[in-house]
């Protein structure tokens, strides 16, 4: 299912979530995916990276657990091409950069 999100710039008090989603991840594993793009809504941080030939939507959401779900999302189709939950804050580069690599 796509998305369909609001282009925002990250900044303001509203944006915490999106603001600490983006600190967790940390620019070195932004700068190794090729992030670029970034949205957000209420609980979730939305980049496009680009792994080999293809665009993919990356959405980081913040769960109620205080855990997160990482999906890959196909930006042509919209389809989910890789989707995980339960992860920590202190896993997300860690997640977001081996499963570019994989892709």
């Amino acid at each position: 299912m796509a998305h369909t999100v609001t282009r925002k710039p990250i900044t303001g008090h509203s944006m915490q979530v999106a603001l600490i989603i983006r600190k967790q991840i940390g620019v070195v594993a932004f700068m190794e995916v090729g992030a670029r793009g970034f949205m957000y809504d209420e609980n979730s941080l939305y980049f496009d990276a680009k792994p080999k030939s293809r665009i993919v939507r990356v959405v980081v959401t913040l769960d109620p657990s205080d855990t997160y779900t990482v999906r890959m999302v196909n930006k042509k189709t919209g389809d989910t091409i890789w989707e995980e939950s339960d992860i920590y804050n202190d896993s997300l580069p860690t997640v977001i950069r081996t499963l570019i690599r994989h892709l």
